[in-house]
């Protein structure tokens, strides 16, 4: 953000758990589609749902979030 308040854009990139890139994620919020599901791996806790996101093991090598996805091994 510049001093006068004013933000530009210069591209949006998404991976979240309504979509892959930020066509898919737009198009999942616009609908209203939920992306919560019980989780087995959470199964001991308190809540057992979260958001994860399908097929982040497929992202392609070297991407920005690929990068980030391998830096948090805890996350898979």
């Amino acid at each position: 953000m510049t001093r006068d308040g004013s933000v530009t854009v210069t591209g949006i990139g998404l991976v979240t758990p309504a979509g892959r890139d930020a066509p898919a994620t737009w198009a999942a919020v616009r609908s209203g589609q939920a992306t919560a599901r019980r989780d087995p791996a959470l199964r001991e806790l308190p809540v057992s749902l979260s958001c994860r996101v399908d097929g982040v093991d497929e992202l392609p090598r070297g991407g920005a979030a690929w990068r980030i996805w391998t830096r948090w091994p805890g996350w898979r």
